[in-house]
């Protein structure tokens, strides 16, 4: 292919196939495991993903080349692209059901879900069809602005953040649930594996292993901030038992004494993230075939 994205795309791409959709609901399921010390995990998922990255640029050498989209004579090309087409359209399925229930939840309950849906995925192809450079470029712009809006929650909360929430730290009883949460991320962290399609269009090469290893460090990055923050400011107690914790948590936000609804604000910013993210997967699982 002549297609070619830059190492800085790469990464956003990779940060925001982590991030975008997990934020959702997998700081409720870490918290209701391992309760305050779920900021603990992230670590032990960031040793997961380089050895993920690791193994998958060995594997990749061993076929010759790095895009898995070409030959598609070679037996082995085939195999792994059919692999990837199950995975991509298990996560869409996946990720389709959790986004679709969080919008009828929490901003559009009296709209039928098959709509909200259908309007999902209509947005999500039209990204899609214009091919990975748009797609890449797309989510360029819209993964800085989530960026911003994950790095403005903690700050605008600055005064309600509690730091005796976080206590007791880490006792001996409590490490096998760091482990048992670590063990439940892997499903979200290992959505990385998408990166090994992409890396045949990035230009240069030399230095894709940096940008992926720089993608997955913000993405983790991202979810430790938010659930340090949910930690922080409502309590473990309260998050483990919140169906949609991160929403939660930006509805604490208070600006001034009239500015107080910021959530539907950010929300409108976050969602062009999720439709990258879907897009992304979705011109995979074409171009797979």
């Amino acid at each position: 292919m002549n297609i070619k994205i830059s190492n800085r795309q790469l990464a956003f791409l990779v940060s925001n196939s982590m991030v975008s959709v997990s934020l959702v609901i997998l700081p409720q399921s870490l918290v209701d495991l391992s309760l305050q010390n779920a900021w603990l995990v992230f670590p032990l998922l960031f040793l997961f993903v380089l050895l993920i990255i690791t193994g998958g640029l060995y594997g990749l050498k061993k076929l010759k080349t790095f895009d898995l989209t070409e030959g598609q004579g070679n037996w082995q090309k085939r195999c792994l692209a059919f692999l990837f087409v199950l995975f991509i359209s298990h996560v869409l399925i996946r990720d389709l059901t959790i986004i679709t229930g969080f919008i009828e939840a929490t901003l559009l309950p009296l709209t039928p879900v098959y709509v909200i849906t259908i309007l999902v995925i209509a947005c999500s192809l039209y990204i899609s069809w214009a091919g990975i450079e748009v797609i890449a470029r797309y989510n360029e712009i819209c993964f800085l602005i989530f960026l911003g809006v994950v790095l403005f929650i903690p700050i605008s909360l600055i005064d309600s953040l509690a730091i005796e929430n976080f206590e007791p730290v880490l006792g001996l009883e409590t490490i096998p649930s760091v482990f048992q949460s670590a063990y439940l991320g892997l499903a979200w962290v290992g959505e990385i594996i998408i990166v090994f399609l992409i890396i045949g269009m990035v230009n240069p090469l030399k230095n894709v292993k940096r940008a992926i290893f720089l993608g997955g460090a913000i993405g983790i990055g991202m979810l430790f901030i938010l659930i340090f923050s949910g930690i922080a400011v409502l309590g473990a107690e309260i998050l483990r038992y919140t169906t949609y914790p991160t929403y939660t948590l930006v509805q604490q936000i208070r600006i001034t004494e009239f500015l107080d609804r910021l959530d539907f604000f950010l929300v409108s910013l976050y969602f062009p993230a999720v439709f990258s993210k879907f897009a992304l997967f979705f011109f995979w699982v074409t171009a797979c075939f």
